[in-house]
This record gives structure tokens, C-alpha cells and sequence, in this order.
């Protein structure tokens, strides 16, 4: 029920999206959409399950005055670089990523058994709040890619954006990984 509620957002707001005006910037009501559906409020269907907003969502609860500075800085960032290009891609990457999954199943397998590239899965055990449940997906994941070359890592005491809580454990994991070092 709450992946259905995710899509429907992603998938109304890339409609709404198609179908403006040429430039619906000129008189900011899309501005301001986007401002509010993404770093303001949580849409009144999702607040029934107790979804955070989008921002709270991205940082471990207890990484402060650090979650904090991390979701202003991002909002300035995204009004400094804000466009009508930027929130198509935005809701289209959204709409992917609710979309796509390597438990699809292609030819009556899922699809992570198709990889045959070297593939590194990272999650923090702060990206499971309820609805989305990322760190214990990645590990049930893992745990299915036994024919999968690679590694799975979950962090503990991390939250979604690794790379912004831990930017020298990752950038050494992904030099690794890639085998630079």
C-alpha cells in the first residue's frame, strides 16, 4: 500500500509535469510544488504511515547538529540550481527508482541473477524507516546475489547518504572496491 502511495506522487507529479504550460516557472506555482512536496510536507496520504519528510529521510536521526545543516544546505542548494529540467529529472528518477527492482523477474528469474559484473551494495542501518525498509531490503538482497560477484556492506550508526556520513570510510571502500588501492 505504501509503495503504491510513493508511485502515485512520483507518477502525478511527472504528469503534471507533461502537461503545463511551456514554462510554468514564469509564474512559480511549479516552484513552489516542488519546494513543498520534496523539503516541506509529507502529501496527507503518506502521513497516515508516518513518513518523515523526503530530507529527514536521507541522514541517521541521531547525526546532529550535522542532519541538520545537511537538509538547509540542500534546500539552498536545490532553489540555487532549481529549473523545470531539474524537477522533470528529479520525479522521473524517483518514479525509476520506485519502479525498478532486482527482484523483477525476467524469463521467470529475477534479474540479479543476470549480473555478472563485480557489484558493491551498501546500506545503513539508519535507512530503515518504516515504508521504505532500504537496509533490511539490501541485506535480504545480498543474501538471495549468492551467485553475484561482489560484497554487500551495512553500516551501522549510518544513515541513507553513506557519502555524506562516512566520506572517507566510503571514498576508501570505493577505491577498493574498484581496485585503486
Amino acid at each position: 500500500m505504501g509503495k503504491r502511495l510513493a508511485l502515485n506522487t512520483a507518477f502525478i507529479s511527472l504528469r503534471t509535469t507533461r502537461e503545463e504550460s511551456p514554462d510554468p516557472e514564469l509564474n512559480d506555482k511549479a516552484r513552489v510544488e516542488y519546494f513543498d512536496n520534496v523539503f516541506i510536507k509529507v502529501p496527507l496520504d503518506l502521513i497516515i504511515w508516518s513518513v518523515k519528510r523526503q530530507p529527514e529521510q536521507w541522514y541517521r536521526d541521531n547525526w546532529q547538529p550535522c542532519k541538520i545543516f545537511h537538509i538547509e544546505n540542500a534546500m539552498l542548494e536545490r532553489q540555487e540550481i532549481y529549473c523545470r529540467q531539474f524537477r522533470q529529472m528529479h520525479w522521473r528518477i524517483a518514479l525509476e527508482q520506485l519502479i525498478f527492482s532486482q527482484n523483477l523477474r525476467e524469463d521467470g528469474r529475477p534479474l540479479y541473477e543476470r549480473n555478472r559484473s563485480n557489484i558493491l551494495l551498501m546500506a545503513g542501518e539508519g535507512d530503515n524507516y518504516d515504508f521504505t525498509k532500504i537496509h533490511d531490503a539490501t541485506r535480504t538482497l545480498a543474501l538471495r546475489m549468492v551467485s553475484t560477484p561482489g560484497e554487500c556492506l551495512l553500516l551501522s550508526d549510518t544513515g541513507h547518504s553513506i557519502h555524506n556520513e562516512r566520506p572517507n570510510w566510503f571514498s576508501d571502500r570505493m577505491l577498493r572496491f574498484l581496485g585503486i588501492i
